[in-house]
């Protein structure tokens, strides 16, 4: 089995979801909560319930969320290494959603993860030299994910691009990338453009360098390609909707894992559908049910 090393966020999120429809500018009534999050903290998790032997590498700040964090990955018993940010706070995120689960609006607080440079990662070297896949997640500042594909180009890089702003980080390194997992909006950006549709997009995309892609689109059509040609399929419905939060790093976790298995885009792809859909079902970011066998 491929040894996989997800290097990425690890926070806290916080996490509101109302009982009727969102009215802006005003107190909705909900359930609030919170739990352990992070983009590279969730794909990891997804990867550790599926039985993959993956690492977590990850920057926590000092205060006491940090020892809640390490407190829970130590109960789950998932592999980690963390950097510690002194005398900052962990990263947190802020989410409110609507009645059917959908994402109304997020705030995140990602200083820690923004403070690291790459001289962080220089203990753990062999980690990154022992590993056949490194999955990066766009919170990552631009020197460090450029040092991660400039050293590491002779491993297979995978990046979840985050959001619209931070996805342009990488801008300049699709050449060394082998999977990009993206929104539509996420793919513009990129391109600095709007497309007419995410085929002419993710072909564009495919002129930089990049070896593979997953275009997401809300609840329409999933692209991504195989080899050169480009394929739509649809995300698979939860019975009942809770939240979204957590999913597109999911889906990323899906198709790391078939792609790790030596599986193609298309099995893989229908992995990580499989894995956001019981995503969506749960509140939390991972489903705490999740295991091998939901993928048989």
């Amino acid at each position: 089995m491929a040894r996989i090393v997800v290097t990425g966020a690890l926070a806290v999120d916080v996490t509101g979801i109302s009982v009727n429809k969102i009215v802006p500018g005003d107190s909705n009534i909900g359930r609030i909560g919170w739990t352990d999050g992070g983009v590279g903290r969730n794909i990891a998790e997804n990867l550790y319930r599926l039985g993959a032997d993956v690492l977590m590498v990850a920057p926590v700040g000092t205060d006491g969320f940090a020892s809640v964090l390490k407190d829970n990955l130590s109960r789950l018993a998932l592999p980690y290494r963390l950097i510690e940010k002194k005398d900052m706070a962990t990263n947190c995120y802020l989410a409110v959603h609507d009645q059917d689960g959908s994402l109304v609006s997020g705030v995140n607080d990602f200083a820690a993860i923004e403070a690291l440079v790459p001289d962080d990662f220089t203990a753990l070297i062999d980690a990154y030299e022992n590993a056949e896949v490194i999955v990066l997640d766009c919170n990552l500042p631009a020197s460090v994910l450029e040092w991660f594909c400039q050293n590491y180009a002779h491993k297979r890089i995978f990046v979840d691009g985050v959001s619209r702003i931070k996805v342009r980080r990488i801008l300049k390194l699709l050449d060394k990338i082998e999977l990009l997992k993206v929104n539509r909006g996420e793919m513009e950006s990129l391109l600095g453009r709007i497309v007419p549709d995410i085929p002419s997009g993710l072909s564009a995309l495919m002129t930089f360098g990049l070896d593979k892609a997953v275009v997401t689109d809300g609840a329409r059509s999933i692209h991504y390609n195989q080899d050169r040609n480009i394929f739509p399929i649809l995300p698979l419905k939860p019975s009942h909707p809770i939240s979204s939060i957590g999913a597109g790093d999911a889906l990323m976790a899906g198709v790391t894992y078939g792609l790790s298995l030596g599986l193609d885009m298309t099995r893989s792809i229908t992995y990580g559908l499989i894995l956001a859909k019981a995503t969506m079902e749960v509140n939390s970011a991972v489903n705490p049910e999740l295991n091998r066998s939901i993928l048989e």
